[in-house]
């Protein structure tokens, strides 16, 4: 089983991670990535907060309830991609040893 971390070629961060919502999402993820790997669950492609700017992420209680903004980033809107720091293309994180 794949370790639960992020896609982005050389990332590191520990960081809250996130699934595109669809196939939709997870192909313009992919592109805007570069990630050239081979996961066909949309659950196992993951994308961490660190690749997403602020404006990315809405807090559903300050927005409707009016409560100060959380500290940590909890929910991505629903048309969101990854925009910062994606630099570099994406290795195939699954890739088995033995083929090589």
């Amino acid at each position: 089983m794949a370790p639960r971390k992020c896609l982005v070629a050389d990332c590191t961060a520990r960081a809250t991670l996130f699934s595109p919502r669809d196939s939709e999402q997870k192909v313009s993820w992919q592109r805007q990535i570069k990630y050239t790997g081979g996961i066909n669950s949309k659950s196992n492609f993951r994308v961490c907060e660190v690749h997403f700017s602020d404006g990315q992420f809405e807090d559903l209680d300050h927005l409707l309830l009016g409560w100060p903004p959380r500290r940590r980033k909890c929910f991505l809107k629903a048309d969101a991609v990854p925009d910062v720091n994606i630099g570099a293309p994406s290795i195939d994180v699954n890739m088995n040893v033995s083929t090589i």
